[in-house]
C-alpha cells in the first residue's frame, strides 16, 4: 500500500474538509499527517490508528509565529525518521511553504522516487495584500512567501489548484512559462455523511448563511438586500447568519447595522456551532445564501458551504463571478446566479423564495453532488495521478 505523508498548513484549520473527505477517509493508502492545530496552536502528528500531540505556544503575531515555526521544526526531526523508517512514497502538501521546502530537500536526498504533490487551496498572500492596513514590514514578508509559493509550484510534481481562476492568477504571476502538471480539485461532500437521510425536514421558516464574516466578502451589502427584500414584502422569513465568530471586528459591525436598521427580528446571527448543529440548521432552511463581491480572492475559490447546501437539497442564491459556482448552479439547476448588488439581490430573493417553494422535496441537489463533486470520486483521481506517476 502507499504511504503519504501530509503536511498541513499552519495558518488554516487541519480538518479541511478535501483533506479529511478524500486523503484520510477514501484514499486506499496509509496517510500520517503532520501540522499546527488551528485552535490550540499545538504540533501534532495523526495516523488512523493513534494522534501524538506536544504543545506550540497559543496565539497570533511574528515572533509567536517564528517561535511555533521553530517547534515545528524540532519535531519535524522523529517524523523523518519514521518516513525513512516506515517507507515515504508520497508527500502531500497544502499551502505551507515552509513544510514544502522541507519536502523539496527530503526527496533530493532521498534514494528512492518520492512524488510531491502541492495542494493551494487559498491565496493566502494575494488575500493579505489587499488588506489595506498592511504594513511595509508585514508586505515584504509576504512578498517574500509568495515568490517561495510560486518557486515551488514550478519545482513539485503535481499542484491540485481549487479553481481555473487560480490557476490564472498563479500563471500571469510566473515568469517562466506555465509547463507544470496540475489538476483542479474543487471541494464536495462525502456520501457517508448520512445523519439527516432518515429525518424528515422540519422547516422553521428562515433562508440561511454560513461562514465567514470577513468584510472582504461584503456581507453589509447582502444583508441590506435582505432588509429591504422583507419590508417590501418580496419574501416573509427571517435570515439566519450562522458562525462568522473568528471575524469578531467584521461580525460586529455587521450586527451594528441590522441594530440601527431596527432589523433583528429580521436577521438573526447564530453563533458558531458544531458540524452536526450547523448541518441541522441547514437541513431545515428552506434557502440558501451565498453572495459576496467579485474580487480576485473571491473569483478563486471553492465555496464549501455552497456544495452542503446542495448535498441537503437546499436552493442557493450565488453570486457571480466565480466558475465554480457558476457551473455547478448552470448544470444542477438548483438555483439561482445575482449579479452583486442590492438591487438584483433584492430581486432574485424573490426568486429563489418561490422557486424553494416549487421545488420542496426534490433531491436535485443531492443527486448532482453525489455524481460530480462527492470525495469518493475525487479519491479515485487522486489515486490515479499518484499510480500515473509512479508509471512514468
Amino acid at each position: 500500500m502507499i504511504n503519504i505523508f501530509l503536511f498541513s498548513d499552519m495558518r488554516y484549520p487541519h480538518n479541511h474538509s478535501f483533506l479529511n473527505g478524500v486523503l484520510h477517509s477514501k484514499l486506499k493508502a496509509n496517510v500520517t499527517e503532520f501540522g499546527i492545530n488551528a485552535s490550540s496552536k499545538s504540533v501534532f502528528i495523526k495516523r488512523k490508528d493513534s494522534n501524538h500531540l506536544s504543545l506550540g505556544i497559543p496565539g497570533t503575531g511574528f515572533f509567536k509565529r517564528l517561535i511555533n515555526y521553530f517547534l515545528v521544526l524540532l519535531n519535524l526531526i522523529p517524523l523523518l525518521f519514521l518516513m525513512k523508517k516506515n517507507g515515504c512514497d508520497v508527500i502531500f502538501v497544502r499551502n505551507d511553504p515552509i513544510f514544502s521546502l522541507v519536502a523539496l530537500i527530503y526527496k533530493k536526498l532521498s534514494c528512492k522516487k518520492i512524488m510531491i504533490i502541492y495542494q493551494l487551496s487559498h491565496l493566502k498572500e494575494e488575500q493579505l495584500l489587499c488588506r489595506p492596513d498592511i504594513g511595509s514590514f508585514s508586505k515584504l514578508t509576504v512578498l517574500l512567501s509568495r515568490k517561495v509559493r510560486n518557486y515551488i509550484i514550478l519545482s513539485v510534481d503535481e499542484v491540485f489548484f481549487i479553481s481555473h481562476e487560480m490557476k490564472e492568477v498563479i500563471r500571469k504571476q510566473l515568469t517562466s512559462d506555465f509547463n507544470i502538471n496540475y489538476h483542479i480539485f474543487g471541494l464536495g461532500m462525502s456520501l457517508d455523511w448520512g445523519g439527516h437521510k432518515n429525518k424528515s425536514k422540519n422547516f422553521k421558516g428562515y433562508a440561511i448563511y454560513v461562514g465567514t464574516l470577513d468584510s472582504s466578502r461584503s456581507m453589509d451589502v447582502t444583508i441590506d438586500a435582505y432588509i429591504e427584500a422583507y419590508e417590501q414584502k418580496k419574501l416573509s422569513i427571517p435570515l439566519y447568519i450562522v458562525g462568522g465568530d473568528k471575524n469578531f471586528q467584521d461580525k460586529r459591525k455587521l450586527q451594528f447595522i441590522v441594530r440601527e436598521r431596527n432589523a433583528e427580528a429580521i436577521i438573526k446571527f447564530i453563533p458558531t456551532c458544531d458540524r452536526l448543529e450547523c448541518y441541522d440548521y441547514i437541513y431545515n432552511a428552506k434557502f440558501a445564501i451565498c453572495t459576496f463581491s467579485d474580487s480576485v480572492i473571491n473569483r478563486t475559490i471553492s465555496p464549501t458551504k455552497l456544495f452542503e447546501y446542495m448535498f441537503f437539497n437546499v436552493p442557493v442564491l450565488c453570486s457571480n463571478g466565480n466558475s465554480v459556482v457558476e457551473n455547478v448552479l448552470y448544470n444542477s439547476k438548483f438555483g439561482f446566479i445575482s449579479d452583486f448588488s442590492k438591487e438584483n439581490i433584492i430581486k432574485d430573493l424573490a426568486l429563489i423564495d418561490r422557486f424553494s417553494s416549487d421545488n420542496e422535496g426534490s433531491k436535485l441537489g443531492y443527486e448532482y453532488i453525489k455524481k460530480n463533486h462527492n470525495y469518493d470520486v475525487m479519491a479515485d483521481r487522486v489515486m490515479n495521478i499518484i499510480r500515473e506517476n509512479f508509471r512514468d
